[in-house]
């Protein structure tokens, strides 16, 4: 850590395997100084100098004058430099917005690209989103023009600070206008908008694009995020017998209720995927990436319930493109290959709950969505499983589990959860016809 910009400097590996010999190695850097590709080595304390000095000069506007006086210190240092236009003092860099956006450009990345060579898993819905946050925020903010090499991480804080306060700009893409909108952003909000240029940056001083990250220094917001709420056993009851207008979000809710099953993993359930006593959850739905791995890219099995089983394949059957196994349950009416809008379920949840006397703003406030079922579905295996057993029906890694954590639960546990939900569902409600 420099001890003045408060930045870390560039990483350097000790080419060892061992814990012990690599910090051996790093005492032996400290003392003797860091090898370099020539094999010179040089002193921590001369390396932290420059890159305080090298950090300090980029964020000077230097003149013309000035330009002469530095060449001429790096001419007495023996550095040979040809002296520099006037005209043409500001060097070329790297547009700071374009190189955002091509950074998050899912298939001609060279970060992703890497990523997905070595099999690390990236979304094309991640990358949209953050190259919306770039375009929504940051290009408003800095412009087509600044280059990644001129940001200060006193202009990126200075930013994001006032994104936390009632006052923020909005470009209108129609008129080319800016518009001043009196909406804080929530620090997980803003975080977000942060997490947009910190990887990019943090890459580009890793291939030695910039020789400092702007970020580095800038810490996180507070984001306490809101908790999910969940209804009431009445409320829940009054929902499974109510005569619901849309059946499409009815049978989409009995089965999140049930199953814990994520809006994504129901559009990419198909009829192949549910079994006679429970569901194979394989794959997930989004526009941008459409069928694709669990959220955590891990198969499991959930206990699915006889009334669930049966409405889900008596929906299914209504599909107007046919009942295929690779048909999807929750079916799009008008595309054969994809699922429906999940826009879908939470439109008809809601209506149902205004329907049973939850008001719009009584929802909000209990901050009610269609997720809510699966936070729901969460307590009630918690209270009756144990926590392994509880991991693996709702597909929940933790960063202590080991890849071997990740297989399907036995039949003996799903026997367990099996018993625990019949006796939840089928003692404590009453499923109704439904329409």
């Amino acid at each position: 850590m420099d001890p003045l910009t408060k930045t870390l400097t560039y990483g350097r590996t000790t080419h060892q395997r061992d814990r012990d010999a690599a910090l051996l190695t790093a005492y032996k850097w400290l003392e003797q100084g860091i090898p370099g590709k020539q094999a010179e080595s040089t002193p921590v304390a001369q390396i932290l100098s420059f890159d305080t000095a090298l950090a300090q000069l980029k964020q000077l506007n230097i003149n013309a004058s000035e330009t002469e006086r530095l060449l001429a210190l790096l001419n007495t240092k023996g550095q040979a430099c040809a002296k520099a236009d006037p005209v043409a003092t500001k060097p070329t860099g790297h547009p700071f917005i374009q190189f955002l956006l091509d950074f998050w450009n899912y298939d001609k990345s060279k970060y992703i690209q890497g990523l997905l060579a070595h099999g690390t898993g990236i979304t094309r819905r991640h990358c949209y989103e953050m190259a919306n946050r770039v375009n929504t925020y940051w290009e408003p903010a800095f412009g087509k023009t600044i280059t990644i090499e001129e940001l200060k991480d006193e202009d990126i804080e200075e930013f994001l600070l006032k994104q936390k306060t009632a006052i923020r700009e909005i470009k209108n893409k129609k008129t080319g206008t800016t518009e001043i909108v009196t909406t804080a952003l929530s620090g997980a909000t803003v975080n977000k908008i942060l997490n947009s240029i910190r990887k990019p940056l943090k890459w580009a001083m890793k291939k030695n694009i910039i020789s400092y990250d702007p970020t580095a220094s800038l810490d996180s917001f507070s984001s306490k995020i809101k908790e999910r709420g969940i209804l009431e056993d009445n409320e829940v009851q009054a929902l499974i017998t109510l005569d619901w207008k849309d059946k499409r979000a009815r049978v989409a809710t009995l089965t999140s209720m049930t199953t814990g099953l994520r809006a994504g993993e129901l559009l990419g359930l198909r009829v192949q995927d549910i079994r006679e006593k429970s569901i194979s959850v394989e794959h997930g739905w989004n526009t941008k990436d459409r069928l694709k791995t669990t959220k955590n890219g891990k198969s499991r099995e959930v206990i699915l319930l006889p009334y669930i089983r049966t409405i889900l394949l008596e929906y299914a059957k209504t599909s107007p493109h046919g009942f295929k196994p690779d048909s999807f349950v929750f079916w799009s009416p008008l595309y054969a290959d994809q699922p429906c809008d999940t826009k879908k379920f939470n439109d008809g949840f809601y209506e149902a709950l205004g329907d049973i006397k939850i008001t719009e703003e009584n929802r909000k406030t209990r901050n009610i969505v269609f997720h809510s079922w699966r936070h729901y579905n969460a307590t009630i295996i918690a209270d009756h499983l144990d926590e392994r057993t509880a991991q693996l029906l709702l597909g929940h890694l933790t960063a202590s589990m080991t890849k071997r954590y990740a297989d399907h639960a036995t039949k003996k546990q799903l026997d367990i959860a099996a018993t625990a939900l019949d006796e939840t569902f089928g003692t404590s409600f009453k499923f109704g016809s439904g329409t």
